[in-house]
């Protein structure tokens, strides 16, 4: 450790080490056709029950393969997405591509809800057409 860093950061011992990631709604089908909503912090797609027309993005998958991980505390979905739902007023005119700067996904951010901020930078692998 430099001196710079020395003296700009100080040691922190926090309660979480979870320090967020998008929030999504989780829609589920139950064996007997019911259906369930719930909110949930580490998904990455939705399942085929109603979807929720307030949600602006929302991907229609199905489990591959379901399996407990090596601690036995939780259980993985593997998923295949098979349909993208997107409100069109998210989606880059003429293109297959979410305009970054008009999705605001809600980030739940050790324990707190935010939005997004202005756009900084890209990554050189984005393929979305600038919009601005």
């Amino acid at each position: 450790m430099n001196a710079v860093t020395a003296a700009t950061h100080v040691t922190i011992e926090l309660s979480i080490l979870y320090f967020g990631t998008p929030v999504v709604l989780l829609s589920t089908e139950n064996p007997d056709g019911t259906f369930n909503l719930a909110p949930m912090s580490s998904a990455w797609a939705l399942v085929r029950p109603p979807r929720v027309a307030e949600c602006p993005i929302q991907f229609e998958a199905r489990a591959e393969r379901v399996g407990h991980d090596v601690s036995g505390s939780f259980v993985i979905a593997e998923a295949v997405v098979g349909k993208v739902h997107a409100d069109p007023r998210i989606v880059v005119p003429g293109t297959q591509h979410v305009d970054p700067g008009a999705w605001s996904p809600l980030i739940y951010n050790f324990r707190h809800y935010f939005g997004l901020g202005p756009e900084l930078g890209h990554s050189y692998r984005s393929q979305t057409p600038r919009t601005r």
